[in-house]
């Protein structure tokens, strides 16, 4: 006689899904987290309770790339930045929810590009390097040294909507306008933009704020009188004993203070 045994998918699902290699989170409408895999959890060192509700802007996640096909992921307990290739797709059943997969990939850079304070300044083919290599200039020289965030939030009769790809486009051509030569923008289509800004204190950062606020409305709330525009920042400056991980979930904190300001603001209107 044959044993048969059936496979009860459904109930090994979410064991399938935690055992694998990618990493795997599921955003809503608004950009937050309603579930992740244990894979990704293992990542960024969460349980993964702790990260569902939490804004993708909080995640220790930084685009390589405006298409979003890389992401580096870097912090305070993460020395070295794990480069991960990502795809992101609708769900089929629900499509305000959008499923995020990352596979762990090995980012070969060339030789002699190292940051180290002992080499030439690197080529920057990406903001990592480039970070890492202000960073050590700070800790050798104690120069300032600071990192904004950069986020456009469009509004349609005080509901939330995506920036167009246009804007985007816009906002990232303001920021080249208003920066120096030395300064290196890292951004992506979600419109969030990171700007790492060598010799940059903190009244230099507050001024710099308000030239990128002035452009906006003069070149973006204008063009687009039927939306309203709100900038929120994230802001960090180097202080000693400082490395790019650290200034990294400073200025992530600092923008998610700043969104959760605005929309405080927002309800009490």
């Amino acid at each position: 006689m044959q044993n048969t045994t059936t496979f009860d998918y459904q109930k090994s699902l979410s064991e399938i899904l935690n055992i694998s290699q990618l990493g795997i989170v599921i955003l809503d409408e608004n950009r937050k987290i309603i579930w992740s895999n244990g894979q990704f959890a293992t990542w960024i060192n969460e349980n993964t309770e702790n990260i569902e509700g939490k804004h993708w802007s909080s995640l220790p996640l930084e685009a390589g790339d405006d298409e979003e096909k890389t992401f580096h992921l870097l912090n305070k307990e993460r020395n070295q930045a794990l480069h991960l290739e990502h795809w992101q797709a609708l769900l089929p059943s629900n499509p305000n929810y959008t499923a995020h997969y990352f596979r762990a990939i090995t980012f070969n850079t060339p030789e002699g590009d190292s940051p180290s304070v002992y080499s030439p300044i690197p080529k920057r083919p990406n903001w990592i390097q480039f970070l890492d290599y202000e960073v050590s200039r700070s800790r050798r020289y104690q120069n300032p040294l600071a990192i904004l965030k950069v986020k456009l939030l469009m509004f349609d009769q005080d509901e939330l909507c995506s920036v167009p790809v246009k804007i985007s486009n816009q906002l990232s051509q303001l920021l080249k306008d208003e920066l120096r030569w030395a300064d290196m923008i890292g951004y992506s289509q979600s419109g969030e933009f990171l700007l790492v800004l060598p010799e940059t204190n903190k009244e230099a950062g507050k001024i710099l704020k308000s030239k990128i606020t002035a452009a906006v409305e003069q070149h973006i709330a204008r063009e687009n009188a039927g939306y309203d525009f709100e900038l929120v920042y994230g802001e960090a400056y180097w202080r000693k004993g400082d490395s790019s991980g650290i200034l990294l979930d400073r200025v992530r904190e600092s923008l998610v203070d700043d969104m959760n300001r605005l929309t405080l603001q927002l309800q009490s209107e």
